[in-house]
């Protein structure tokens, strides 16, 4: 049975045992990084051979279950930086910001909201609201962390995903994201970007115009802009991962969208449009999807991009003199069409094909 996850946010008393915790945390995190970029091995079990009895010595009041998580942290880092880049070696940097995590033997909640955490001074508790909602699903791990004076607790609860629903042919919806319009859907919806793109380019501005001054108030202003330029990209897919869910598809097909942004960096277009394609926030809308369609039965299935701007919907003729700019007219059947509203078409064909061959929640792509 495949569990659903979910993260909330609790904020804890900026208590100096918690601070002196992350802190320490950061230089057992440099520790483990420095001695596995010295052996260059990256398991979890080579690292503790080599370091453990060492870390218990050197931070004898840091408890050993955090000095093991914060192993797993450092192996599990360099993995993930060797799948992405191919850097068997990487170097990583220790800084507060990573947090510091925690598991079943080192926090624990109670239904009251008793939380138990180990710090560098014993164990602690503090008492919080728990997050409505949450009360039958199982919290065993956690992230603490400090930002801008404050102390945040990142709690991880589990459930069970409930059963995928059975879903037709006519269910599945083909959803085309891009720029000028943020979604285009096979059943003719549209939500265009202008809004989007207005408040972005004023905060664009007002950020360029601070970078400008230097100052150490620009500065500070500068941070606040983009905490708030990003919360408001945020709550803009938040409403529109919503309504797709809110609507009577149980499937949605999206394109597999691979490094199209270091793509547009090494091709040949032009600054704005790179500036574009580089404040595209496609991968954010399509994680909120994905967690809202898991957590209502739904499916999100995953399809190759290739041609279906140049594909005529109507009568499958793929030719690149197709599309327009945002026009489509297919050169063999004069078929006309938003040349969006027309990919969303194709990716839903596509996406009906992949549907009949998915068998788990697991997204799966397409070849054309």
């Amino acid at each position: 049975m495949t569990k659903m996850i979910r993260t909330v946010r609790y904020e804890l008393p900026y208590d100096q045992a918690l601070v002196d915790t992350v802190l320490m945390g950061v230089n057992v995190f440099r520790f483990w990084s420095d001695l596995a970029f010295e052996h260059g091995t990256s398991g979890k079990i080579d690292l503790h051979h080599l370091g453990y009895y060492v870390a218990r010595e050197l931070f004898p009041s840091f408890q050993s279950m955090l000095i093991l998580t914060v192993r797993d942290s450092v192996s599990e880092a360099r993995k993930a930086i060797r799948t992405r880049t191919g850097d068997k070696n990487p170097i990583l940097k220790a800084h507060k910001g990573r947090g510091l995590r925690y598991n079943n033997c080192c926090f624990g909640m109670k239904n009251d909201g008793t939380i138990s955490i180990s710090t560098v001074e014993g164990r602690k508790r503090y008492k919080i609201t728990p997050a409505p909602g949450y009360e039958n699903w199982s919290c065993e791990a956690a992230t603490l962390k400090l930002s801008k004076g404050r102390c945040f607790l990142h709690c991880q609860y589990e459930t069970g995903s409930p059963p995928i629903k059975e879903w037709k042919n006519s269910d599945v919806l083909g959803v085309d994201r891009g720029i000028k319009n943020i979604i285009a859907c096979s059943d003719n919806t549209i939500m265009n970007s202008k809004r989007l793109r207005n408040v972005k380019g004023r905060y664009q501005h007002v950020k360029a115009s601070l970078r400008s001054k230097g100052t150490r108030s620009a500065v500070r202003r500068l941070n606040a802009i983009g905490g708030r330029e990003n919360r408001f990209v945020r709550d803009v897919n938040h409403c529109i991962s919503k309504h797709l869910i809110n609507t009577k598809y149980g499937v949605f097909v999206l394109e597999e969208l691979k490094n199209i942004k270091k793509s547009s960096v090494k091709g040949k277009l032009g600054k704005t449009i790179r500036k574009l394609i580089g404040g595209w926030s496609f991968r954010q809308l399509q994680t909120f999807l994905e967690y809202k369609a898991e957590a209502a039965g739904k499916l999100v299935v995953y399809v190759d991009p290739k041609h279906t701007s140049q594909r005529c919907s109507y009568c499958g003729h793929t030719e690149k003199d197709n599309r327009k700019g945002h026009s489509f007219r297919c050169v063999n059947c004069g078929f006309s069409l938003n040349a969006d509203l027309n990919a969303s078409r194709n990716i839903a064909e596509l996406g009906i094909s992949v549907f009949g061959r998915v068998a788990s929640q697991k997204p799966v792509c397409s070849q054309q």
